[in-house]
């Protein structure tokens, strides 16, 4: 089966489909891998994947209403992280709290469970905060979570970077947990809320 044949008939080859999907490759390759997205081996052993499958992978699943929200931590300090997921159960016991410790995972857990918020670290090993937020943000799948950037070392030039990568705001590390409060408040409204402060 000739790759122009495939094409005429709804199938992608890995690159076209990453094009769509807005990542590498060698990322849709690895989602084949892992049976998160369908795909076909044509007669000459080449991958190819269907136009519908793709569109149906980078279409958001209805989520149910009442389900709790979703919230993603990334940060390669596990105590810190730690904290954080108690000083959220503060703020309402309804959460799903996931946590990750690299900037590499990140961008692959926020596709996989498409959080309602992103805690993002702006400084780990491997990719920075800004990069990650870009990946989440250029991704169709992901494009609408808001992230919210968390920083020990506070300052103009890492604020700027942040919201230049679509971060809403910058978090200073120790947390202010009026000023954490205030945003979940002001991005979920209080429905969700179980705290008095």
């Amino acid at each position: 089966m000739s790759a122009s044949s495939t094409k005429n008939k709804g199938w992608l080859s890995p690159a076209e489909a990453a094009k769509l999907c807005k990542v590498s490759p060698i990322t849709i390759r690895l989602w084949a891998n892992q049976g998160k997205l369908n795909s076909s081996t044509t007669a000459g052993g080449h991958r190819r994947f269907s136009y519908e499958d793709i569109e149906t992978f980078i279409t958001p699943p209805k989520e149910p209403e009442n389900r709790p929200l979703r919230i993603l931590i990334v940060d390669d300090e596990k105590d810190l992280t730690e904290l954080l997921a108690d000083l959220l159960l503060g703020w309402s016991n309804q959460l799903e709290i996931h946590s990750v410790n690299n900037g590499f995972e990140a961008g692959m857990r926020t596709v996989e469970i498409v959080p309602d918020l992103v805690l993002l670290d702006v400084r780990m090993r491997g990719l920075q905060g800004d990069d990650v937020c870009n990946l989440i943000k250029h991704n169709p799948i992901t494009t609408n979570v808001p992230v919210i950037a968390m920083t020990g070392y506070p300052s103009e030039q890492i604020s700027q970077r942040m919201i230049k990568a679509d971060a809403i705001t910058v978090l200073s590390k120790p947390f202010d947990t009026a000023e954490l409060y205030s945003w979940l408040d002001k991005l979920f409204g209080q429905q969700h809320q179980t705290h008095t402060l």
